[in-house]
């Protein structure tokens, strides 16, 4: 893959003069562009609105590249700019007559690094400039880049600015920055001295935490910024005193601030860690999900295979789809994002389509996360046709599409949905999903072990009820109906100050109107659907049924091709 300096490097040789780098990482930026001009042998200039220009790089008397933060002042004092130059048509009138200014009757090449020029570029006159010297600063080898949090460009100058993408630290850049906190909160270690003020000993303090423990730290704050993982490594030192497990814990809770930054994206915090344990029945489904786990080891990369890309879940509301979806994050040890697809759709023409890209450059960055989409088909209805006036829904669809098929991060997607009519038929072809699952109404087996979990959740010994004899009484009941039961059993235990029992359950479980009930056709329609377009989760109450037949019933999805 190539660096942002490799791509920067190749375009400026190729005379591409005006560049736009999205970022809020302007120091970063700016180390990256410096080391680019020593290589390319380039004076920098850098303005702000508020300090104006200045000659951040030139050369010494030997030609060799020296940056004015090397404190070699004296090469950039006789440096004369033009006063007034923090207005930004004003100190565009400069970029010409660089090297007028810093070595004349010697053509060099510049790079001119302007941060947050955005908010003036409304000008007209700046950018009827900017188009002006364009080819006069292709052929002098004279380059412009914007650098700003927001990717604004004037539509005049569309065609003649270059984006680059700007990358995330990578890990090994969070590595380093770990370690530099590592040492610098080991060299901060107070010294004891005594009385007559010499020192007595040094207090020994390691911050150094264990190669383990130092993994799970880093893996916890890919994903931020330079500054932002600085920032949360420093913050856990001070609120725990060491780097520890809770440590961890911080840095997630700093990291969910920077996902809901997106607007879009909530950083999904489960209040319990069990995992699988915590759902019934779906065996089928958890097998398989322990099988894609391996697909994001580095032993899977060199087998060959790449990393997984999701999964689709599809069943009647209360059936366990989302329980599931919120356990895999904490099976497999990774974050959960929860993508509300609905806050996606703007107003504004073209907003929708940025804030959608920007969702999933957030997921990327995280590195190996579930992205995790409830209920998808009611945010997508309507992505058939132009309901929306402008194909808004249309176009949305497309880009989720696009990154499903495309993409080769770690992010693997969880999709839920109560209704496979509502779905487009794109969703389900080869290289989106790797597979999708209907989670069906559970089995007598997988009801009694949903008692099972529910009455141990609540702290009762399960073994002193009638497991069969409520799996029996609960034929048609759905995961969350049978949870509720065993609440509604407390209740009236409680009201009578004694323990619950099975009668009590089984009371609850009579004054019960199941969804199944209230539904029936919805749910025979996805168990008939699902022969031919889905893989069963677990051994469900419908998977041996034999459905009524009736005519034109089946409907079996025209996969795009």
């Amino acid at each position: 893959m190539t660096t942002f300096k490799e791509e920067l490097l190749q375009k400026m040789s190729s005379g591409i003069p005006f560049f736009h780098i999205v970022t809020h990482e302007e120091a970063r930026v700016e180390d990256d562009v410096l080391d680019v001009a020593r290589d390319f042998q380039s004076y920098v200039w850098e303005w702000t609105c508020t300090s104006g220009l200045k000659l951040i790089m030139t050369k010494d008397e030997d030609d060799n590249m020296i940056a004015a933060r090397e404190l070699q002042k004296d090469y950039f004092e006789d440096v004369s700019i033009p006063e007034d130059t923090n207005e930004l048509n004003t100190m565009l009138q400069t970029i010409p007559k660089a090297d007028m200014i810093v070595n004349p009757g010697m053509e060099n090449r510049h790079i001119f690094l302007l941060k947050d020029a955005y908010h003036h570029l409304t000008d007209a006159q700046s950018v009827r400039f900017l188009r002006d010297i364009y080819e006069f600063c292709s052929s002098s080898q004279i380059f412009v880049i914007f650098v700003s949090p927001k990717l604004h460009i004037p539509l005049d100058l569309e065609k003649i600015v270059n984006v680059i993408d700007y990358q995330l630290p990578t890990k090994k850049d969070i590595e380093s920055i770990f370690d530099q906190t590592v040492r610098d909160a080991n060299n901060s270690v107070p010294e004891n001295f005594n009385d007559s003020g010499e020192i007595k000993k040094k207090l020994v303090r390691d911050f150094t935490p264990s190669k383990d423990l130092r993994e799970q730290l880093v893996a916890a704050a890919i994903g931020m910024t330079t500054l932002e993982a600085r920032e949360v490594f420093q913050l856990a030192i001070v609120r725990h005193g060491e780097f520890n497990k809770d440590a961890i814990e911080t840095i997630q809770d700093e990291k969910a601030q920077v996902v809901k930054k997106s607007g879009v994206l909530e950083y999904y915090k489960p209040p319990t860690k069990t995992g699988f344990g915590s759902i019934g029945g779906v065996k089928k489904l958890k097998e398989w999900l322990k099988i894609k786990q391996k697909g994001f080891t580095d032993k899977a990369r060199e087998y060959g295979l790449e990393p997984p890309k999701g999964i689709l879940l599809i069943g009647t509301p209360g059936g366990g789809k989302t329980l599931v979806a919120k356990s895999i994050g904490i099976e497999w040890g990774i974050p959960t994002l929860k993508f509300d697809v609905a806050l996606v759709f703007d107003k504004y023409v073209g907003e929708s389509e940025k804030k959608i890209d920007n969702v999933f450059k957030v997921a990327d960055s995280i590195g190996n996360c579930v992205l995790w989409v409830d209920e998808i088909e009611k945010a997508l209805a309507g992505s058939s046709g132009d309901s929306d006036g402008n194909g808004v829904t249309k176009k949305v669809l497309g880009k989720i599409l696009t990154y499903m098929n495309d993409k080769t991060s770690e992010v693997f997607i969880v999709a839920t949905a109560n209704d496979p009519r509502k779905l487009p038929p794109e969703l389900f072809r080869k290289g989106r999903f790797d597979e999708s699952f209907v989670v069906d109404l559970p089995s007598e087996e997988e009801r009694k072990e949903i008692f099972d979990i529910h009455i141990r959740k609540r702290k009762r010994d399960s073994k002193k009820f009638d497991l069969n004899k409520l799996a029996k009484n609960s034929e048609n009941m759905v995961g969350a109906e049978i949870e509720e039961a065993v609440k509604t059993a407390m209740y009236i235990a409680f009201d009578e100050n004694r323990e619950f029992t099975t009668e009590d359950i089984i009371t609850a479980i009579k004054s019960t109107k199941s969804l199944y009930e209230t539904r029936k056709e919805d749910i025979d329609y996805i168990r008939d659907w699902a022969k031919d377009n889905a893989r069963a989760a677990g051994d469900g109450a419908g998977q041996n049924m034999s459905l009524p037949q009736k005519k034109n019933r089946r409907t079996k999805l025209n996969i795009a091709k």
